[in-house]
């Protein structure tokens, strides 16, 4: 199934062209593990992340570095900082982007879609520019359940993704993960990675 275009297109000089030095892959739809990686904790995405923080993606669009590499750069409007410096506007990179009429793909990252509830763990970049820290973990999709009200969260392998729920077998990491369990793991994981830290 091809991904939706971002909801605009410009190309704008910036200083992310090392970001595309990742590993890029068109590929269908669905998270994937990158050979030789493992499914990482909750706390060990917090421990390496420098900014957690629940919003909506606000805005997508194509954009060219100053060598011409083009990339996505998406507006992250946050409810919510579960670690890490407060700021209402985040804006993320990625090196998933559109070449002429088709989607380039780092490998197990799905592409962000506008609208969509997420919670992300980023790092920044060299150019200062916050990035999701790992492609294929970092980032949790919020779901409403409509009969409870409740907010549950997945990332592909960590969570209940609707693929889990119609399938008769699942591993225990599919397993529903809602929303408030997640932050309560976050703010526990960043709580005690402070305390240890010297």
């Amino acid at each position: 199934m091809p991904f939706p275009p971002p909801s605009r297109r410009s190309f704008r000089p910036s200083g992310t062209g090392w970001l595309l030095a990742l590993v890029m892959a068109a590929t269908t739809s669905g998270t994937a593990l990158g050979a030789g990686s493992r499914i990482r904790t909750v706390e060990e995405l917090t421990q390496d992340a420098e900014l957690i923080a629940l919003g909506r993606v606000s805005s997508i669009e194509s954009v060219r570095d100053r060598t011409g590499h083009p990339f996505t750069r998406i507006e992250f409007k946050t409810a919510e900082v579960w670690k890490g410096t407060s700021a209402s506007i985040l804006h993320l990179v990625s090196a998933s982007t559109v070449l002429g009429e088709r989607w380039v793909q780092v490998v197990g990252e799905e592409p962000f879609r506008l609208g969509e509830e997420l919670v992300v763990f980023t790092r920044r970049n060299p150019d200062g520019e916050a990035v999701v820290i790992d492609p294929a973990q970092g980032r949790f999709r919020v779901h409403r359940d409509t009969a409870s009200e409740l907010r549950h969260v997945e990332n592909g392998l960590l969570g209940e993704t609707p693929t889990a729920v119609a399938s008769p077998v699942r591993t225990p990491l599919q397993r529903r993960l809602t929303l408030s369990e997640l932050r309560d793991r976050v703010r526990q994981a960043a709580i005690a990675t402070s305390s240890s830290t010297p």
